[in-house]
């Protein structure tokens, strides 16, 4: 966790005062510094040590460094508050209170949607049915730099690869399924380890059966068509309906309603999402998807990847220069109405009216 991304954790938990004893804006950011500061050693390091300062970021938090701060927040809020007694309670109070404060998807439990639907008879079917298909295309993009696949790295899906295979599989549909919800996809399909640092590849990759849960997780944020929508689009198959522009048909769905065992089976759902990955990346649609045209799919997606960067950075540079005329808007308004030109909000102030005199 970065610098600002605790800093957006900060603003979830509306933990920032600048009247409280600890939680001032600077105290907040002393948290994060002191948490940050790696641990000096006499003489010279050992290999664990080396390791340890190899994998820790200079200004970002570990799991273990994260869980620290959270202890260092309790403290500075509840305790040095006067709220309560005890850090053990101070600790307490924040999880069970002020984390009920941020969004669904930083207090999700990824364990929910494996027992609920990802763990039946139905959704090994649909994999099964595909298998062939989908470990030749997490073997193509797991390799990455490293093609003859003879690192570990090699063999496991990174965030970066996994992004390439969604934009190549054209599964981006926005506002339905962006990189954001993808993101989620992969990080909720990660295996737990013990040790970040010892198991540092297995925290931050995902293996074949990692990578076929996060294509399951996919199906509850991206919206496939009915077959009551695909007879309406008169479309024959599932790509087909995306040509004829069927997604102006399709409705948001919640990812929180559709991890519910509520929902049913899941393969029907996966059958349609690999069908798009299928002819997004077979050239020749025979149902084969070879190598070679998985290398022809990624220089395509190369050029789509350098082209929706560059729209990404006008877009932003858009909205900054939108930013940077409302903030010179609003110090113009505060200059004039200290200058009594104009009132606080905005508008001219009213010449008082002068009662008519008599003849």
């Amino acid at each position: 966790m970065g610098l600002p991304e605790y800093h957006m954790l900060l603003r979830d938990l509306e933990i920032s005062d600048p009247s409280s004893k600890g939680c001032k804006p600077a105290d907040l950011e002393n948290i994060f510094i002191s948490t940050n500061v790696e641990d000096a050693t006499r003489g010279a390091p050992s290999q664990a040590q080396k390791a340890l300062n190899s994998a820790n970021l200079d200004k970002a938090l570990m799991r273990f460094e994260f869980l620290q701060a959270i202890v260092r927040l309790a403290i500075a809020k509840y305790l040095k508050g006067g709220v309560v007694h005890d850090a053990s309670e101070a600790v307490e109070k924040l999880l069970g209170e002020d984390f009920e404060l941020l969004p669904p998807e930083a207090r999700h439990d990824p364990e929910e949607f494996r027992e609920a639907r990802l763990y039946r008879r139905d959704t090994h079917n649909a994999f099964a049915a595909h298998e062939k298909n989908l470990r030749g295309i997490f073997e193509f993009y797991s390799l990455g730099d490293d093609q003859a696949g003879a690192t570990s790295a090699g063999r496991r899906l990174s965030l970066q690869e996994w992004e390439c295979c969604m934009t190549d599989c054209h599964l981006y549909d926005s506002p339905h399924f962006t990189r954001n919800e993808a993101a989620l996809c992969f990080i909720w399909s990660q295996p737990f380890v013990t040790d970040e640092v010892k198991r540092r590849l297995k925290l931050t990759h995902l293996t074949f059966v990692d990578f076929l849960e996060a294509l399951a997780r996919a199906c509850t944020f991206k919206p496939l068509p009915t077959e009551a929508e695909l007879r309406e689009c008169k479309a024959l198959t599932v790509p087909h309906f995306y040509q004829q522009g069927g997604s102006a048909m399709l409705k948001g769905i919640d990812w929180r309603d559709e991890e519910l065992a509520e929902r049913g089976p899941l393969g029907p759902s996966l059958d349609k999402l690999i069908d798009i990955m299928t002819d997004s990346l077979d050239c020749n649609h025979d149902g084969v998807v070879t190598k070679a045209e998985l290398k022809k799919s990624r220089e395509s997606g190369i050029v789509a990847q350098k082209q929706d960067a560059l729209a990404e950075k006008l877009q932003e540079r858009k909205l900054q220069d939108k930013k940077l005329q409302e903030q010179k808007m609003q110090q113009r308004t505060r200059r004039l109405s200290k200058e009594g030109l104009l009132n606080e909000d905005g508008s001219l102030p009213v010449s008082p009216t002068k009662s008519p005199t008599k003849a």
